[in-house]
């Protein structure tokens, strides 16, 4: 494995945490000989592309510094590789890391841990869920879950959890049945 080690960095996660995190997990990662490269994106599709181009330049790891919303991009650049995921959980609720029982907004812990997996090889691997083209690592939701998230991904005006909470009365409000079908192999 090479040394170099790809830091994802969304410095919006967990109203600007994401930002102030990336260097105490790159210390971390520093301090147990990799060299840290980091890369953003000027918005979902650019930092994708950007990881993905990290992946397929062999880097060591893809260490996605962020929330939830990180998790799923970063997911998309390392399935189906040998590139390992380090998860150093920033964002509002943190769900990917609370099911992997990975550290929450302790950027420092995370990125040790993510740093002693490489070099010892105690990574582990995790089964994934995919529809059509897109991965997804912990929860698949359709339908009124999916309404509720998007909205509350969209308010801007509250913060934290608080905010589902007020999607939920809000789509709650205006819910009409969702007709859809399901097909599994």
């Amino acid at each position: 494995m090479t040394s170099e080690i790809t830091l994802f960095v969304n410095p919006t996660a967990g109203r600007g945490r994401g930002a102030h995190a990336a260097q105490p997990a790159a210390s971390a990662l520093r301090d147990a000989g990799f060299s840290v490269r980091t890369v953003l994106g000027e918005d979902a599709d650019d930092a994708l592309r950007r990881a993905r181009e990290a992946v397929a330049a062999g880097t060591g790891a893809l260490i996605a510094v962020g929330g939830d919303g990180l998790m799923s991009l970063a997911l998309q650049a390392v399935a189906g590789t040998s590139t390992p995921l380090g998860v150093v959980a920033v964002g509002t609720g943190n769900d990917f890391a609370r099911a992997l029982g990975l550290p929450i907004r302790d950027p420092a812990a995370a990125g040790r841990l993510a740093a002693r997996a490489l070099k010892e090889g105690g990574h582990r691997d995790i089964d994934l869920g995919r529809v059509g083209d897109r991965w997804f690592g912990s929860v698949l939701a359709s339908g009124f879950d999916s309404r509720v998230n998007d909205r509350g991904n969209r308010m801007r005006f509250v913060g934290g959890r608080f905010k589902y909470d007020l999607a939920i009365l809000a789509e709650l409000a205006a819910f009409r049945p969702i007709p859809y079908r399901i097909r599994l192999d």
